[in-house]
């Protein structure tokens, strides 16, 4: 088994899981959760493309977003899911409040560091989910741990 591999899979369940727990009731849920599962699509694609031998370039290591946004786009996925994906770990990038986005941002962000210490506060607010994050903090440190 490739541990690179699995821990790209094990972060996109968590991100999947935290999102579903913290969207609970929302709208959105349904959506978010798949935007958080696939968040890391272009990630896996770059690694199995090395373990075929192929080695992508750090351009194309730092836009794994994008590029798993682009084949979500080709399969039909919906434009938010997309942009979601595309835009995770700089939501201010899209340049308007999406609160798809949002979501998958914060689930990303607190799957890596229950803390939350590299999410962007103000792209959260602004979406409305600022208000909650100690309690989405904490709901983090108990699922990650």
């Amino acid at each position: 088994q490739d541990t690179a591999l699995q821990g790209i899979d094990a972060h996109a369940r968590r991100s999947a899981e935290l999102t579903g727990r913290l969207a609970e009731g929302r709208p959105e849920q349904a959506a978010a959760v798949t935007a958080a599962l696939l968040h890391n699509l272009g990630r896996t694609l770059l690694h199995l493309a090395a373990l075929e031998g192929v080695a992508p370039s750090a351009d194309w290591q730092n836009r794994h977003a994008q590029l798993g946004a682009y084949l979500l786009g080709l399969w039909g996925l919906p434009l938010d899911i997309v942009q979601a994906v595309a835009y995770y770990a700089e939501p201010q990038r899209l340049g308007r409040a999406l609160p798809l986005l949002a979501w998958v941002h914060l689930a990303h962000g607190l799957a890596r560091q229950p803390s939350g210490e590299d999410l962007n506060v103000d792209y959260l607010s602004a979406c409305g989910l600022g208000a909650d994050l100690d309690a989405w903090r904490e709901a983090a440190q108990e699922l990650c741990s």
